[in-house]
């Protein structure tokens, strides 16, 4: 429970509570431009936008938790605090304040970087502090959502049970 290790997507959980925190509107209109899509790796889990899409910053959670968006993440990130380094900052800054002592970030989507890491115990400080937070506790237990532009997005989990033989 204390050994640091790659967290993967479980980031988003940390960048999805700081965006929440770092915002005062959830329904401004993000347009997810160039840059944005720029600072998503090719081999990253995304939710699909495209250069143009209009976006509300709720939209944006959504499509960062259910499924798992890098590219909702980078956009979160890049419309809070001007630039992913800042965010990342913000992203350290409650993980200290929530008492994670075992816990790095370097990114916002959770692929494996250098001193990108967690531990059990950290994760689990994080959740129940995020749970806390409604709006993040709605979109955490959400499993279909639409988006601003008619898009249906669906939780990975339960893609993931689905297609499992658990039923």
């Amino acid at each position: 429970s204390t050994e640091q290790k790659s967290i993967a997507s479980l980031t988003k959980l940390m960048t999805i509570i700081t965006a929440i925190e770092n915002t005062e509107d959830l329904n401004k209109t993000i347009t997810y431009d160039s840059n944005m899509k720029n600072n998503v790796a090719w081999y990253a889990s995304v939710a699909g936008f495209k250069v143009g899409d209009k976006l509300t910053f709720n939209d944006l959670l959504y499509a960062a938790m259910l499924p798992s968006g890098a590219d909702a993440t980078v956009a979160l990130a890049i419309s809070t605090s001007g630039s992913i380094d800042e965010f990342v900052i913000k992203m350290n800054e409650l993980a200290k304040i929530d008492g994670m002592t075992n816990s790095n970030f370097v990114n916002v989507h959770g692929l494996d970087e250098e001193k990108h890491y967690s531990t059990a115990e950290d994760i689990r400080k994080l959740l129940e502090y995020a749970l806390k937070n409604e709006t993040f506790k709605k979109v955490y237990t959400t499993k279909t959502y639409t988006l601003s532009t008619n898009k249906v997005i669906k939780s990975t989990s339960i893609n993931i049970i689905s297609s499992s033989n658990f039923f």
